[in-house]
């Protein structure tokens, strides 16, 4: 993304060079000293041509966040999304076609920018056949996407019976909530660009729930979890108490809020097959590391933190949520609601409000237990009194009343304790 102002120009010998305000480079194509022209293809793509009429660069070949009929992605390419939608600079998430022949959709770390964990895979890889496993990725003409397997067999993302181009605009562009859409536009109208057809779910944080209302992702955190940043829904969420496996934990102190057709599938660490929903949820209970348990057909799958992926749809699955007995279940079972949220916010006051007491009564006490030192030791101080103390008990006499008594010096009174 550069700033308002920057440029565009074909340079001969240096290909397009962007520039910004100031004059500074942000970016060449690859140079050549016999550039001839840049062509504008009815495709939408911009082609760099050598004075033999051979392409040296085009825009196709190197896409940002979007992709137009005609356009091909092979091995290793991908799309980033964007910031937001008015903020073109990179964003959280990518589209990849692996050099395995999967199409995957992923988050990425904000700050080495390496992609994390995948919400979606084409599953288009084929470990025993490397040429069923996909190879290209293709949006055609008549706005029909696809992948190319090295067989030319092909794995369907959009139905055959799209839209046809002549009539429609199309585009397919990685958004900036995670979600791989493609829109039309009617050529001969002015209404908005509509949706089409989409693919990814998954794309909230951490320990968050995905469900499509519209075909967009709405996250929401499940019951016993609060939003790290309450002013992102998409960003991760955090559980209300803290998971331990020590010597204390025993099992009996936790419970389950049941859920229906919830999932992560990309948290699970144990299966057991065959299996009963009671032994799957006692499996959970005395397994310190299982935060989450989910079951179906007989099948169970444990789950631990974090947890990645998290959907809501159709599974016709039973999703068992541990929560401590002592903070009780923060949510209904049918449902995540306003409402729910609100006593989730006030229940959590409580151990606040408790903590903060205890921490009175931890001062008062400190102060106490120092008071009594304090006098203690005085106390103990005057025990032995000081030399000044004796001396001040001692009777004094005079030179003359010490002849008197004596008779001169001449009677000896005694020789006291220092003989």
């Amino acid at each position: 993304m550069v700033s308002r102002g920057s440029k565009v120009e074909l340079i001969d010998g240096r290909g397009l060079v962007l520039t910004d305000p100031q004059g500074t480079v942000v970016w060449t194509s690859l140079g050549s000293s016999d550039i001839a022209n840049g062509v504008m293809k009815d495709t939408g793509n911009f082609v760099i041509v050598e004075n033999s009429l051979n392409k040296i660069w085009d825009c196709f070949d190197s896409p940002a966040h979007t992709l137009l009929p005609t356009q091909i992605m092979k091995k290793g390419g991908g799309l980033m999304s964007t910031m937001s939608e008015t903020n073109y600079s990179d964003g959280r998430f990518q589209l990849r076609l692996l050099h395995d022949g999967n199409l995957v959709l992923s988050n990425v770390d904000m700050f080495s920018r390496d992609p994390l964990h995948a919400y979606y895979i084409s599953v288009t890889f084929d470990p025993s056949n490397a040429t069923n496993s996909g190879d290209q990725l293709i949006f055609d003409a008549t706005g029909y996407m696809y992948i190319l397997r090295g067989n030319g067999k092909r794995f369907d993302l959009t139905p055959r019976d799209k839209l046809p181009i002549g009539d429609y605009y199309h585009r397919a562009t990685l958004d900036s909530d995670g979600v791989f859409t493609q829109y039309y536009h009617p050529k001969n109208s002015t209404d908005n660009t509509r949706p089409s057809e989409s693919i990814g779910s998954g794309a909230c944080g951490l320990n968050n729930v995905c469900k499509l209302v519209d075909k967009r992702p709405k996250c929401e955190c499940p019951p016993g979890f609060s939003l790290l940043d309450s002013n992102d829904p998409n960003e991760d969420c955090i559980p209300d108490f803290t998971p331990i496996c020590d010597k204390g934990y025993w099992g009996d102190l936790f419970d389950f809020t049941e859920l229906t057709d919830i999932d992560w599938p990309g948290s699970d660490y144990a299966n057991i097959n065959p299996t009963t929903e009671e032994k799957c949820k006692r499996s959970c209970l005395e397994d310190c590391f299982c935060v989450v348990a989910t079951y179906k057909d007989r099948q169970c799958w444990k789950k631990t933190l974090p947890l990645y992926n998290g959907i809501n749809s159709s599974l016709n699955m039973k999703a068992f949520v541990k929560y401590r007995k002592g903070d009780g279940p923060l949510q209904s079972p049918c449902g995540f609601s306003e409402a729910n949220k609100n006593q989730r916010s006030l229940i959590s006051v409580g151990p606040v409000l408790l903590s903060a007491y205890m921490f009175v009564i931890f001062v008062l006490v400190g102060v106490i237990c120092v008071s009594f030192f304090l006098l203690y030791k005085k106390k103990a101080k005057n025990t032995y009194p000081s030399s000044k103390a004796v001396d001040d008990n001692l009777p004094h006499f005079t030179y003359q009343e010490l002849v008197k008594a004596t008779n001169g010096f001449k009677v000896e009174l005694g020789k006291g304790v220092s003989g």
